[in-house]
């Protein structure tokens, strides 16, 4: 249907979007793979059901030029909704008549808001048959009702014959006839006329200065059409597998209770110090330090995994990012210029000679590291009463450095227990039961 698009206003789709953002909220790392797959299919479904809830039932009024189209149209709909005229034709295009939050149409068509259709429902009024007829037969060929309107002037022409026609390509159709003859004898001899000549009994007739009125046209929509009974399946399945969903989420509060604990008392593995003396090199002790510090860091989750009973210590750990060695060889880089200048600091004024800064910068790190390493007499010398407290103070230092990593890892396994922690699956159950109002899963 070119240049309509219409949506699926109302409840249902309200109740629709309000299941969507619950399943979009469930934290994934809390599903095994069973209830995986449930998950999966609910989310493909809900996204079936909007799809469907895109498609209206459309209601399309046709007939010939100045038979009173856009006057039936505003009276299915209960308002002033498009223009009429009783002197001459005043629809030159589609124009669509649906409830609020329906999407702009194409430029070839206006759309027009009323608040008193169904949810669902979209009246489409259309321009002439003998104007447009390519249109409004395309129009007709989705539509879930064709309503064509007819007159004494115009009933017999072949532009109606051609209409009704097109009208029985839709899912269901009827005819009114408009602009009638006051006097009850004639008016009855033209309602004969008209069902005898197009094969069909007026659904409605309008006498010619009467109100305008059509008691129960639109609950000529069919209701039993098969995307109806699609929609009504897939909500039942798609209610039942996020309450299965839900279900399992309660279930697995529990684990995330005990995952917790495991992560709060798990120790902090201490990195091992590498051996260091006067023959070794900086950059092969920093890069031993950053191992250690990854290695350990890879103990403290084995630890967590091992620790907790069940599957979601594993699909914690699989959603932890990976372990970077890049800020730990930062921080160590930085720790090594610290230390350096800290003891630089204390050392005596023969340490602004250049051999002993040279000295300086070359111990400093290794007693850092370890302060039993045997450093050389002039190093001592060179030093302060305050090497000592130095000492301690770069160790202490050092170990936070290599200690840091691993408590952001604890943090990291927080964070996703945590915010797991805090879903509610009471919020997916009651928006899975209002999709369809059932209590019962198997219902």
């Amino acid at each position: 249907m070119q240049g309509v698009v219409f949506c699926w206003n109302g409840s249902v789709t309200t109740v629709l979007s309000e299941l969507k953002s619950a399943l979009s909220e469930v934290p994934t790392v809390l599903l095994d793979d069973d209830l995986l797959h449930v998950f999966e299919d609910a989310r493909a479904g809900a996204a079936a059901l909007e799809a469907l809830a895109a498609q209206p039932s459309i209601v399309v009024v046709v007939g010939a030029g100045g038979s009173g189209k856009s006057t039936v149209v505003n009276a299915i709909v209960g308002s002033d909704a498009v223009s009429v005229s009783p002197i001459r034709p005043t629809t030159t295009r589609v124009t669509a008549v649906g409830a609020s939050g329906t999407p702009p149409v194409d430029a070839a068509a206006e759309h027009v808001v009323v608040s008193g259709l169904p949810p669902g429902i979209v009246v489409v009024d259309t321009p002439p048959w003998d104007v447009a007829e390519e249109t409004v037969r395309s129009i007709m060929g989705v539509a879930a009702l064709s309503i064509v309107v007819v007159t004494p002037a115009r009933y017999g022409d072949e532009a109606i014959r051609e209409a009704l026609g097109a009208a029985r390509s839709s899912d269901s159709f009827r005819v009114v006839a408009n602009r009638m003859p006051q006097g009850l004898p004639l008016r009855e001899q033209l309602e004969d006329a008209i069902a005898e000549r197009l094969g069909v009994i007026p659904a409605a007739v309008i006498a010619e200065g009467d109100p305008v009125i059509v008691p129960g046209l639109i609950n000529d929509v069919p209701r039993d059409d098969p995307a109806t009974a699609r929609h009504a399946v897939l909500s039942r399945a798609v209610a039942g597998s996020s309450r299965r969903v839900a279900e399992g989420l309660t279930q697995v509060a529990r684990e995330v209770g005990s995952l917790e604990r495991v992560i709060n008392t798990v120790s902090t593995p201490v990195p091992e110090l590498p051996p260091v003396d006067e023959s070794s090199d900086w950059t092969e002790v920093r890069d031993s330090l950053v191992s250690a510090v990854m290695s350990a860091v890879s103990s403290f989750d084995d630890a967590v995994e091992s620790g907790h009973d069940g599957g979601l210590a594993s699909r914690v750990r699989s959603r932890l990012p990976e372990i970077g060695s890049e800020p730990t060889t930062a921080s160590l880089d930085a720790w090594k210029d610290d230390v350096s200048q800290r003891f630089g600091s204390n050392a005596r004024v023969r340490f602004r000679r250049k051999s002993g800064r040279a000295l300086v910068e070359r111990w400093s790190w290794i007693v850092s590291i370890d302060p039993n390493a045997g450093v050389p007499r002039r190093f001592d010398s060179l030093m302060t009463d305050a090497k000592d407290s130095t000492v301690t103070v770069s160790g202490e230092m050092l170990a936070e450095i290599l200690q840091e990593p691993v408590e952001a890892r604890r943090a990291e396994w927080r964070a996703i227990v945590d915010s797991a922690g805090d879903y509610r699956p009471g919020v997916l159950f009651a928006a899975a039961t209002a999709l369809t109002g059932e209590d019962d899963a198997h219902a």
